[in-house]
């Protein structure tokens, strides 16, 4: 503080206490930094609602990230326990990386997935498609009929107008329907060239273990919302939806849990 013939604008101690205030805060840990690997993917299996990461700074829990309902968060009608996120994310991690060297386990989780989109997928996107086609036609003809009202010589301005509004509201479904359509028959003919293999998917999950480890936090969280679809918390059970052609796995995070640490749930 230099010296001065002014009088102080605040007082000495006042202003060291201030100094010291600032440097604390300027040196504190942020607990919550980096990227949470589970956000966007967790989910309250009770309601169905997002979880999200939170620092509830309350004892025992205030040096750990908790993941927590949101709903429950939000003091609405949900009892779902808050998560270690720590544990959540690491348990998760480590189901991958014993379900990488379980190729029996693979091949019957692609089989059951292959069987499922030949045998209820596909059928049912063969439906969906011969319906649009059938009112695409029923559209079709309608638009014919009021074209030809249009060429008469005898409409009046008002109902000429009318019939072309009738038209571009029959135009505009059309448009849309032909979009649905179109996505449709996409994925009917992924349906039939999809050629999924438990080798090479052994391979993706054995080159996620050998890369994870060496990558910065944004690009795992990258890798994992590569990998994972969905993770759902109901109680102390945990299933891990995998994206295609891997379905859901149940696990108990709870088992996983290394023991001489805080609880993988808040009690």
């Amino acid at each position: 503080m230099a010296k001065g013939t002014h009088e102080p604008i605040i007082d000495k101690q006042d202003f060291d206490c201030v100094q010291k205030t600032l440097h604390q805060r300027n040196h504190k840990t942020r607990q919550l930094r980096g990227p949470n690997y589970l956000t966007g993917l967790a989910r309250c299996g009770k309601c169905g609602a997002p979880m999200h990461v939170t620092y509830p700074g309350i004892e025992p829990k205030t040096k750990f990230k908790y993941y927590v309902c949101n709903n429950r968060y939000n003091f609405k009608s949900c009892d779902q326990d808050y998560i270690r996120a720590n544990i959540l994310e690491t348990s998760v991690i480590k189901k991958i990386e014993k379900l990488s060297s379980r190729k029996d386990v693979i091949s019957s989780l692609v089989k059951d997935y292959v069987d499922h989109n030949h045998n209820t997928l596909l059928p049912e996107l063969e439906q969906k498609r011969k319906a649009i086609l059938k009112e695409l036609e029923s559209l079709g003809t309608e638009k014919e009929k009021l074209s030809k009202w249009l060429l008469r010589n005898d409409l009046t301005p008002q109902t000429a107008n009318y019939l072309n509004s009738q038209v571009d509201g029959f135009s505009e479904k059309e448009g849309k329907l032909q979009e649905r359509l179109w996505e449709i028959e996409d994925q009917i003919n992924a349906v039939h060239v999809m050629n999924y293999n438990a080798k090479e998917v052994c391979d993706q999950l054995k080159e996620f273990v050998l890369t994870f480890p060496g990558l910065q936090e944004g690009e795992r969280k990258l890798l994992i919302d590569s990998l994972i679809k969905k993770v759902e918390v109901k109680k102390k059970e945990v299933t891990l939806y995998l994206k295609p052609p891997l379905v859901s796995l149940g696990f108990l995070s709870t088992s996983i849990a290394p023991r001489g640490i805080e609880p993988l749930f808040e009690e």
